[in-house]
């Protein structure tokens, strides 16, 4: 009985060695399998950070890049204003110069017109005051006397003074205007913006972003790089920065010479700007 009893006990005893084993490996295998995952967590751990480390750069340039930008488009917008200024003041002197040239010519053709006027008449007036007082001489000597046998005497001829009449006054000359007028330098006209939108993976938001970014026609785009492309689309935030810019040279270069049904055949082997997997 009592060896039985004891047989039963050690049977117990070797089942209780047996789980605690069981359990000790168990706890074993999770411990490695722990020691697996943290490696991996820190593994990518490490690469995000990393990862994270490039993105600060490539915004750090963008935002230099930016800077530059403004500070340009501040330059061309004073250069731009001081144009337009020195075009209206050039305009509003050649509306003065004209005016007063105008104005000059009419008082200087009149002020001639009444000196020669003026001039004329004296000299003519002169010379008939001068001859009637030469034909007066011969009345002041008394006639000798005749006798009476003679023919009755003549009346002494007198000469009428000859009046000449003054003669009329010339038109003053007809002078044409010849306003020399400097015309006003003529602006550059702004270039004819383009439908970009046309393009396979460019809607409206961006057609409008490179409108701005001074990309307004096939043809500027077609002479784009794609990393000046991407740099305007990160630039932008990251709603942009998922679009692919590596095929919209070569459709705008067939939109800017005019072959749309190349381009319709381009772009059905598209898809939101990229060219489809088989």
């Amino acid at each position: 009985m009592k060896s039985s009893a004891v047989d039963k006990q050690k049977a117990a005893i070797k089942k209780l060695k047996d789980q605690i084993g069981e359990l000790r490996k168990a706890i074993d295998k999770s411990k490695k399998e722990e020691r697996k995952a943290k490696k991996v967590y820190r593994d990518k751990l490490k690469a995000c950070r990393a990862h994270l480390k490039e993105l600060e750069k490539e915004y750090k340039q963008c935002k230099k890049e930016k800077n530059k930008n403004e500070k340009n488009y501040k330059k061309l917008k004073e250069k731009l204003a001081a144009l337009v200024k020195a075009a209206k003041a050039a305009k509003a002197k050649s509306k003065t110069e004209a005016k007063s040239s105008k104005k000059a010519q009419p008082d200087k053709t009149k002020s001639k017109a009444k000196t020669k006027a003026k001039d004329k008449p004296k000299s003519k007036v002169a010379k008939v005051v001068a001859k009637p007082a030469a034909a007066e001489k011969p009345t002041a000597k008394k006639p000798a006397p005749r006798s009476r046998s003679t023919a009755p005497a003549r009346k002494p001829s007198v000469r009428k003074p000859i009046t000449r009449r003054p003669a009329t006054t010339s038109k003053p000359p007809v002078t044409r205007q010849t306003s020399a007028t400097t015309k006003p330098p003529q602006m550059p006209e702004a270039p004819t913006k383009d439908r970009l939108r046309r393009i396979e993976g460019i809607g409206p938001k961006i057609e409008e972003l490179l409108h701005n970014s001074g990309i307004p026609t096939f043809k500027a785009l077609a002479a784009a790089r794609i990393a000046r492309l991407r740099a305007i689309l990160a630039e932008a935030g990251p709603r942009y920065r998922m679009h692919n810019p590596s095929t919209w040279a070569r459709q705008a270069r067939l939109a800017a010479s005019g072959k749309w049904e190349e381009l319709k055949a381009l772009q059905g082997r598209l898809h939101g700007g990229r060219e489809k997997k088989d």
